[in-house]
């Protein structure tokens, strides 16, 4: 390859074209001899012979990244432009790390390569941190003027699966969160939000913050986030849970979707007075659209309800009150 790309430089296309060239010297690697086992008639000493003869290439390319002082931003890059199997290769001949290489696919790669990388750092009995990808993988960063990350869904789902907490950043209370939604990535921020339930990563701080600043389109978009996420408990496979807020301290919305039953409870909590006030509606005499919804949401995260398979087979919004009435009614 044209030695001049691995030079300093901070012109993106020389980095592209390095990651190109690094590729082709990458190519040239014999990946079955550099992984050479000793054999009955292959000594240690040999296999090693064997292994470092073929990773050769690959310690060229480092040895000048080093020498030519790559800022990390642009070995991420780099290792990004990689097959996924090379990046493993190199870790194993200890020329990189597995978590250098889980940051890099993680900006740059899919969800099979995160899975891919895991799964090697476990058989090898690597360590890797699924919190620092996280960062890499979620927020939109400059890393060069002219080039970018732009945020990778498909990877910080995977990171999540894999047990990435969503509360990542600034002592773990969702900084990167609301950093990935402000830069523009509400998508990814409703990742955070569908991940963080139950209270793993609290939102309303975030929309309070916001507004506070007037900031007001990170408002509106964190805003909606909790609308999505944030009110919404999946407290079993069957049963969902939304709690609405009302203005003013007015009291608490509960709405309990129970779909083994084939009831919802609604739950109006008031403050002053301090009372529960109980409707339990059939799903017959409920909205078809709110239980279709309610389902839907349920199975977004991570429920399993009776009867997806067949129409809820609601009627119109009516109420029937189960002995209890709301405030004002008879």
């Amino acid at each position: 390859m044209n030695e001049d790309f691995l030079r300093a430089s901070t012109n993106p296309e020389t980095w592209r074209l390095a990651a190109e060239g690094i590729a082709g010297e990458l190519a040239q690697i014999d990946k079955a001899v550099a992984r050479t086992n000793p054999t009955a008639t292959l000594t240690e000493r040999e296999s090693e012979t064997a292994r470092q003869t073929a990773m050769e290439p690959a310690r060229k390319v480092f040895a000048a990244i080093t020498a030519n002082q790559w800022p990390a931003v642009r070995t991420m890059f780099t290792l990004g432009q990689q097959e996924t199997d090379m990046l493993v290769l190199l870790v194993e001949r200890r020329i990189t790390d597995w978590q250098t290489i889980l940051n890099a696919k993680a900006a740059f790669g899919s969800a099979q390569d995160i899975v891919a990388i895991k799964e090697a750092a476990d058989l090898n009995k690597g360590s890797l941190n699924l919190n620092v990808a996280l960062t890499h993988a979620a927020k939109p960063n400059v890393l060069v003027q002219g080039l970018r990350t732009e945020g990778n869904y498909e990877t910080v789902e995977q990171l999540f699966k894999l047990g990435a907490d969503p509360a990542t950043g600034n002592s773990n209370n969702g900084q990167i969160f609301n950093d990935t939604v402000e830069a523009g990535r509400a998508d990814i921020g409703r990742l955070f939000a569908k991940y963080g339930q139950s209270g793993i990563l609290p939102i309303d701080p975030w929309i309070n913050a916001a507004k506070a600043n007037r900031k007001f389109k990170l408002f509106d978009d964190l805003r909606k986030i909790q609308w999505d996420y944030g009110r919404f408990t999946a407290l079993d496979n069957e049963t969902l849970l939304e709690v609405k807020t009302l203005p003013d301290n007015a009291g608490v919305l509960k709405t309990v979707f129970n779909f083994a039953s084939r009831h919802v409870n609604e739950i109006f909590e008031t403050v002053n007075p301090r009372q529960s006030i109980l409707r339990d509606i059939a799903f017959e005499d409920y909205g078809d659209a709110a239980l279709e919804a309610a389902r839907a949401k349920l199975i977004d995260m991570g429920g399993n309800p009776s009867g997806i398979e067949v129409s809820l087979r609601g009627k119109a919004p009516s109420v029937k009150a189960a002995g209890l009435s709301m405030p004002g009614k008879g």
